[in-house]
């Protein structure tokens, strides 16, 4: 989190399509991503992919596993102005960014049965260099994993 205050200034929100009322623990999942509506930059790509297995699997303590599988795909990304957002000091939108991903939450033990559906976006603000599109994508993750976590462990 101390590097999010000196990148940038964000938020992030999620949005509930289909809540997650699922009635077992669950410890395997599988990331899958589905095909973005939207074309992303690969070395976004990756860098998102890379930073959710991660909090998933060693943060979250998920194991890798076919029970749920976490199937996201992108919606949007703009990644706005950060000149803009640098000279105004985040002051109004002025030069906002933000990015919206997409999470289906699919049940493999229920012959693939969507069980809960959520959008998660992440805005860029502001920051001491005009903010970063990587702080937005950084909360984006954080806001599935701590949704993930919360609803599929439920000891």
């Amino acid at each position: 989190m101390a590097n999010l205050a000196l990148i940038g200034c964000g938020a992030t929100k999620t949005m509930v399509l289909e809540p997650l009322e699922y009635q077992k623990e669950v410890k395997k999942i599988t990331l899958k991503q589905e095909k973005n509506t939207i074309m992303i930059d690969p070395s976004v790509e990756k860098a998102f992919q890379e930073y959710l297995h991660d909090q998933l699997f060693k943060k979250a303590e998920f194991i890798e596993g076919d029970d749920i599988i976490l199937q996201y795909r992108f919606l949007q990304m703009n990644e706005g102005n950060r000149f803009a957002r640098w000279m105004t000091g985040g002051i109004g939108n002025c030069g906002e960014g933000s990015t919206t991903v997409e999470v289906k939450f699919i049940d493999n033990t229920q012959n693939g049965k969507e069980i809960g559906k959520i959008q998660v976006e992440g805005k860029i603000g502001s920051g001491v260099c005009g903010g970063s599109l990587a702080s937005a994508i950084d909360g984006v993750v954080e806001e599935i994993v701590e949704y993930t976590k919360t609803k599929l462990r439920t000891k």
